[in-house]
C-alpha cells in the first residue's frame, strides 16, 4: 500500500477502536487489514440479530462473526473501507443503538 493509504486507514481505525473503547465493546488485536473484530456478546443477542437490528434500526452494516464458525457468534466483523466522515457517522448511529440496548436491560 501506498505511505499516504496507509495514514488513511489508521485513522479510521483510531475513530473506530475509540467509539468502541467508549461504548465499552472489546475488540480482537488489530493486525493492520481492513477489517477489525469486536465482541458484542455484552448485549445478550448474537450477533447475526446484532448486525441484523443495527442495520434494520440505525443503517449501519456489519457483518456477523458467526459466517466465519460457532465460535464467532457473538463476534461482528468491521469494514475500514468507507471514508472517515461515513466511519464517524456510522458510530455515531451506533452509539444511539447501544443505548437503546442497554437502557432496555437496565
Amino acid at each position: 500500500p501506498r505511505p499516504d493509504s496507509l495514514a488513511i486507514y489508521s485513522s479510521r481505525r483510531s475513530v473506530l477502536l475509540g467509539a468502541f473503547d467508549e461504548m465499552d465493546i472489546p475488540y480482537g488485536p488489530h493486525g493492520g487489514g481492513l477489517f477489525v473484530w469486536a465482541d458484542v456478546s455484552r448485549f445478550g443477542i448474537g450477533a447475526e440479530a446484532f448486525c441484523a437490528r443495527l442495520l434494520d434500526e440505525v443503517g449501519v452494516l456489519m457483518f456477523p462473526g458467526n459466517s466465519f464458525g460457532d465460535r464467532w457468534n457473538h463476534w461482528v466483523r468491521v469494514s475500514l473501507l468507507a471514508p472517515e466522515e461515513d466511519v464517524r457517522e456510522a458510530v455515531a448511529r451506533m452509539r444511539a443503538f447501544i443505548t437503546h440496548l442497554d437502557a432496555r436491560d437496565a
